[in-house]
């Protein structure tokens, strides 16, 4: 199985999915489909899980804008 970008630092940082919602302030349902990448985190979210996950929102999203700019 290939793991999100936020998925694999997530895992790296060895948090569990439910600890990381609730410091982020989101449902762990949300939290389940912002790590599975089906769906985009607002921006003060983003940037609360890059924050708690001790990177940034370009390490763990860059991806998503280098995919639209090639559009």
């Amino acid at each position: 199985m290939e793991y999100t970008v936020v998925e694999k630092r997530r895992r790296e940082c060895g948090r569990e999915k439910g600890w990381l919602a609730k410091k982020v302030g989101v449902a762990r349902g949300t939290m389940t489909l912002i790590l599975k990448g089906s769906s985009t985190p607002t921006l003060p979210v983003a940037i609360r899980i890059a924050r708690i996950l001790e990177t940034t929102v370009e390490e763990l999203w860059g991806h998503l804008v280098e995919e639209e700019s090639r559009e």
